[in-house]
């Protein structure tokens, strides 16, 4: 309420209400008018004690001050607010009746999270709940999120993004349960604040990676893998059997990485072998184990062996006088590819010995195309027919033009003259004109057969220079 006579003490205004944090200062203005030889004082209605009079502060809390503005302003300051310091405050005159106005000073706090971070172990299908409790004003709210931004596992068959409230149940806790979890505070009034609670989960090593059978050759090289998850940290084995015995080779031969983008704990152990020798190959198998159990995988290494096979083929050029023999070599080359691997788990029997080489017989003559040797020790490139005879075409054709000839001769000088030019002229169409056709699809003929018989001898020569052996 605001008071006003023109001879005695009135306010300005009422004083505004403020709001601080806990720590900052909260001042408080009073402006009273016309105030003559009367005093203004400040104090606390929670507890009715009297903070200030005029320019004293008269309180033993050494966080007040008072302060006078200008001419009429009183300014209350309270230094390092505490939760305490929250309430209504009163400015007053010293008037007959006394006259006073009010504010409220509200004290916010920011969330704080009582405890810190903490590791929370159990094991696999058993159940937990995490806790956590903050203080704050207002009243903080709390949110349960996965450090790693992955959905939380409540159960089984039930994921969320986040969890409200105090207490985070989590039941039939697996590997993908482990990991760490934020137990986040906020209340609207900065800095919101977290905590972390680590969830380990003890449970037997999984391992994946076994491939069956591999192969190789002696002297080369060859890579084992194997991808385990396991907790508590395991114990890493990498064994050998084969005929010679049974041998666990060191730590030192074989490498352990952490694997991201994997559920927690998960790992892979690759062993390398290089300049392999017999005694290298047999079944390869990676153990894991800890105090929740054990489990391996096996891998089956065989050795490859390539075998080269020498085919000789002899081809033989008769003519009228000479006789020519060519024999010619080829060496084949390696073949190192293995036969299909089979499935994972199937084995035949020859797995059984563990060091029994694969070899491979290969013919080069097949792989070039190059057909086998006949009985006779010659070799069939490609069979063909001679050209077909055009003897009796041609005898006809000379026995036509004889006849033409020969009536041109015997008849012309007898015929009647008007008839003679007609009949000459009707000889040579019926007989010449199909004995020329006839003569010139022999030729033809007879082009078109020497032109096959070129290029078969040009493709004798191309397959008779690819058997000889290359300098």
């Amino acid at each position: 309420m605001v008071l006003s006579t023109t001879d005695s003490p009135y306010f300005e205004g009422p004083v505004q209400n403020v709001t601080v944090q806990v720590g900052r200062t909260a001042k408080l203005t009073c402006q009273v008018e016309n105030l003559g030889h009367y005093k203004v004082a400040w104090g606390y209605k929670g507890t009715g004690a009297v903070l200030t009079v005029d320019l004293q502060v008269i309180t033993n809390n050494h966080h007040i001050t008072i302060q006078r503005e200008q001419r009429s302003t009183w300014v209350l300051s309270i230094n390092h607010i505490t939760m305490k310091d929250q309430g209504w405050y009163w400015c007053q005159v010293n008037t007959s009746p006394p006259r006073s106005i009010t504010g409220y000073l509200a004290v916010v706090e920011p969330p704080v999270l009582e405890g810190g971070d903490e590791d929370v172990t159990v094991s696999s299908s058993d159940s937990t709940n995490l806790t956590c409790h903050a203080h704050g004003n207002p009243t903080p709210s709390i949110t349960w999120v996965r450090e790693d931004a992955h959905n939380i596992r409540l159960s089984p068959t039930l994921l969320v993004k986040e969890v409200l409230g105090e207490t985070l149940a989590l039941q039939q806790v697996n590997q993908d349960t482990a990991g760490s979890y934020l137990c986040v505070a906020s209340n609207g009034h900065p800095p919101s604040v977290s905590k972390r609670v680590k969830v380990k989960v003890n449970f037997a090593p999984v391992v994946k990676g076994g491939k069956g059978t591999m192969w190789a050759l002696v002297g080369g090289t060859v890579s084992f893998s194997c991808l385990y998850a396991a907790h508590p940290t395991p114990n890493l084995v990498w064994r050998r059997d084969n005929n010679y015995g049974s041998h666990q080779l060191s730590q030192e031969s074989f490498t352990v990485t952490l694997q991201d983008g994997h559920p927690p704990y998960t790992h892979n152990m690759t062993l390398k072998m290089r300049n392999l020798v017999l005694t290298d190959f047999g079944r390869y198998t990676c153990i894991v184990n800890n105090t929740m159990g054990e489990a391996d995988v096996s891998t089956v290494l065989k050795q490859l062996v390539t075998t080269t096979t020498t085919t000789t083929s002899t081809t033989t050029t008769t003519t009228t006088t000479t006789t020519t023999s060519t024999t010619t070599t080829t060496p084949s080359s390696k073949t190192t590819m293995p036969p299909s691997r089979p499935l994972f788990g199937e084995y035949d029997d020859s797995a059984k010995n563990l060091t029994a080489p694969l070899v491979l017989h290969t013919s080069p003559d097949v792989a070039k195309g190059v057909r086998q040797k006949s009985s006779r020790g010659t070799t069939s490139c490609s069979s063909h027919r001679s050209p077909p005879s055009l003897s009796v075409l041609t005898l006809t054709s000379l026995s036509v033009l004889s006849f033409t000839s020969l009536f041109t001769l015997t008849f012309v000088p007898i015929l009647p003259s008007h008839i003679t030019l007609h009949t000459v002229t009707l000889v040579l169409n019926l007989t010449l004109v199909p004995s020329l056709l006839a003569l010139t699809l022999y030729n033809l003929l007879s082009v078109f057969t020497s032109f096959i018989l070129f290029t078969k001898a040009l493709t004798f020569t191309v397959l008779l220079h690819s058997l000889l052996p290359q300098s």
